[in-house]
């Protein structure tokens, strides 16, 4: 359950992460971000500049968070994050120009208010991090690479699917080339006589079809989601 009564959006655990069940964004920073919307609004009135801004984080949100499936998640709204970071700045913006106190008090105040988004921003990421442990993909390269090196490795799964990618960069250099595919696809063209490695995702339902085919082939089942 959420924390704080604002806090009432935060990802759902898909993928692996669920970044300590927080909110997007910080008490510190949604208060900002809210009071930089009211500022942008307002300015947009005399400089259209600022409406590109509001729209491209409302689409954002909108077409990566509210119209999608499955929960939502922190990546599908990062493309807005820059723009969030603008209506961020337009508070202390707006106070280093504010017509009370003097310039030095105006810039002091501005500087506080960084310094406390730097070090609120900064633990609040620490407290998403430290649950996170080793992803269950960099576990299986390291797994791959020792006992079977030089074998051809195929990855079955629908052809976008992510360990291929994944493993080019989390392997020693240089990587082994990764072919991924639909599991029919793969199956009908196993070669038993080659000496190769598969990563087979949906394991409970495609083991025994990998078996079948070749009935010399040692199947480990390293996690739930992959054999």
């Amino acid at each position: 359950m959420p924390r704080c009564p604002l806090r009432t959006w935060y990802p759902k655990a898909w993928g692996g992460y669920d970044f300590g069940n927080q909110a997007l964004l910080e008490l510190l920073a949604l208060t900002l971000a809210m009071l930089g919307a009211l500022r942008a609004i307002t300015l947009a009135r005399r400089c259209i500049e600022w409406w590109p801004v509001l729209i491209a984080i409302a689409l954002a949100f909108l077409t990566g968070v509210v119209l999608t499936i499955p929960p939502p998640a922190f990546h599908r709204f990062s493309i807005a994050f820059p723009f969030v970071a603008l209506l961020i700045s337009l508070p202390l913006h707006a106070v280093i120009h504010a017509s009370v106190a003097s310039r030095a008090l105006r810039r002091a105040g501005a500087a506080l208010l960084l310094v406390g988004l730097v070090l609120t921003q900064h633990l609040y990421f620490l407290r998403a991090a430290l649950p996170e442990t080793d992803p269950v993909a960099l576990r299986l390269t390291r797994f791959v690479d020792a006992p079977f090196p030089g074998r051809r490795l195929y990855v079955a799964a629908y052809p976008s699917y992510a360990f291929g990618k994944i493993y080019r960069f989390a392997a020693p250099s240089p990587p082994r080339r990764v072919t991924t595919g639909y599991h029919a696809d793969l199956l009908s063209r196993l070669d038993p006589t080659r000496k190769y490695v598969y990563v087979v995702t949906l394991p409970d339902t495609f083991d025994a079809q990998f078996a079948s085919r070749d009935p010399r082939g040692r199947i480990i089942r390293f996690a739930p989601e992959y054999s």
